[in-house]
């Protein structure tokens, strides 16, 4: 598709639904594959991709000014995912 970008291509996919339990199997296959690269991850140091991560979480911040904190049905959720992912430095602890 020229003039998309491989987002919108993956976008249009998952729009239509995985409607079968065959989208859940493909999933769980690719990450046992990606199971099988962890070894050479490691191999990049922490200071190779620690700027690229700290300009990704700027850039996460910027969408909280959108948030309508005067209603509460939308302030009470929206702050506790940003306390609960910021504290533990994790979000897969949230």
């Amino acid at each position: 598709m020229p003039g998309d970008s491989w987002q919108t291509a993956l976008g249009a996919i998952f729009v239509s639904g995985g409607r079968s339990g065959l989208t859940a199997v493909v999933v769980v296959l690719l990450f046992l594959l990606a199971l099988f690269f962890v070894p050479f991850l490691t191999v990049v140091p922490a200071v190779a991709y620690g700027p690229a991560l700290m300009i990704v979480g700027v850039l996460m911040l910027s969408p909280i000014t959108k948030i309508n904190f005067s209603d509460l049905t939308e302030a009470i959720p929206a702050s506790s995912t940003i306390v609960l992912m910021s504290f533990p430095y994790n979000s897969a602890l949230a």
